[in-house]
């Protein structure tokens, strides 16, 4: 829980510090605010699309590198 917490703090700072610009659309926490666009009428898709879409690509490479290593395991003994 702390760890989550530290990246979450330090993936914000990381997203306002102008030196690292280039690393903005990368980071988890640059689009979050994009979902409160799914209150507005209309509904702006594209802002809600980029976040949906780097989400997705998170939970991918984060599923790939977990798949990897519980099938190098054995896990159930």
């Amino acid at each position: 829980m702390a760890a989550t917490i530290v990246l979450s703090v330090v993936s914000q700072v990381a997203d306002n510090l102008p030196q690292l610009e280039w690393l903005h659309p990368w980071l988890f926490s640059h689009y979050w605010l994009g979902f409160a666009d799914l209150l507005r009428q209309p509904i702006s898709w594209t802002s809600f699309g980029d976040n949906a879409l780097l989400q997705a690509a998170y939970v991918v490479a984060a599923g790939a590198l977990a798949y990897g290593k519980f099938t190098s395991k054995d896990v159930l003994s």
